[in-house]
């Protein structure tokens, strides 16, 4: 099978793409965090006093920003990775390099072209949990598959959480497979 790689131009591009994600983390939270001091020191002013629940509705916008800053950073780490892979899939000169396919026939064309296998990969299986988060905050509302509990006769839906830790995890552990991904390759 010829090979159409446009995967070198990316690979040289990713350590500054992921930067780049991690950047934004930084600067965006350190926003919400001058937000939320500033509501604070307005609180101490005497704002927000008659009724207690008015502290609150302030703080929430600040608090959802970073929920929305932290999928941000799960979203673009997934497509990062997304993106160099489908980059680097092999393609006969008839294929749509432009085609979307299956992430699982994905990830086995790869490992039949460069004899790789991908759970072995350091980072891989932290990558993946970062993936599943992804998805479930685009398709479910960040609500885990649904497990059916028989004792409880009922559906447990619980939820991804969105912390700064979670964002951090996911900048270093797409960096980690990124990194391991491409000595792999090479």
């Amino acid at each position: 099978m010829n090979r159409i790689n446009m995967g070198i131009p990316n690979l040289i591009m990713l350590p500054i793409e992921l930067h780049a994600i991690e950047n934004f983390f930084h600067s965006a939270m350190d926003s919400v965090q001058n937000e939320i001091k500033n509501i604070f020191m307005r609180h101490e002013k005497g704002e927000f006093q008659e009724h207690w629940e008015d502290l609150g509705n302030a703080i929430f916008v600040p608090e959802y920003k970073s929920e929305i800053i932290v999928r941000t950073v799960l979203n673009e780490t997934n497509a990062l990775v997304e993106s160099y892979l489908s980059s680097i899939r092999p393609l006969n000169p008839s294929d749509d390099p432009n085609k979307i396919i299956r992430w699982d026939n994905l990830l086995k064309s790869i490992e039949n072209e460069y004899s790789i296998r991908f759970e072995s990969i350091i980072g891989y299986d932290d990558f993946i949990k970062i993936r599943k988060a992804s998805n479930a905050y685009k398709h479910r509302n960040g609500y885990k598959n649904p497990k059916y509990d028989e004792i409880e006769n009922k559906y447990d839906f619980e939820k991804y959480q969105l912390t700064k830790k979670v964002a951090k995890d996911a900048i270093n552990a797409t960096n980690t497979f990124l990194r391991n991904l491409s000595k792999e390759l090479s």
